[in-house]
């Protein structure tokens, strides 16, 4: 689902707070975090929630919409002999990968420094 705002101060994104809660958001009595958001950005919260939780729906149950093709034009190609494009690793992840290796660094250095017990 879509990032947090940077005005919301829930530890979640709206489809995992769940339904419920931003319907709660919504009532006289809302939480902390939904009572400080204007009342437009918590409708359109729960009405892209109940959105995305009906598509969800339809998609386990087995039923699509008449008008969606059973099978995307993409996935076609990919299937008729070209290998698909291999995904970019994230920003994220190549800097905790960074991060993690000047870690590593760092603790055989500083192992390094330490006096040897017992050696001489």
């Amino acid at each position: 689902m879509a990032p947090l705002q940077p005005d919301d101060g829930h530890d979640l994104c709206p489809s995992c707070l769940g339904l419920e809660h931003l319907r709660e958001g919504l009532s006289e009595n809302p939480c902390m975090n939904c009572g400080i958001m204007p009342q437009a950005v918590r409708a359109a919260r729960l009405a892209e929630a109940e959105h995305l939780t009906g598509m969800v729906d339809l998609s386990l149950s087995g039923q699509l919409d008449p008008a969606q093709p059973t099978r995307s034009k993409r996935r076609a190609t990919e299937t008729a002999g070209a290998p698909p494009k291999r995904a970019k690793p994230s920003g994220l992840s190549s800097r905790v990968d960074l991060l993690t290796s000047e870690l590593a660094q760092m603790k055989s250095l500083l192992l390094a420094l330490q006096p040897r017990v017992g050696g001489g």
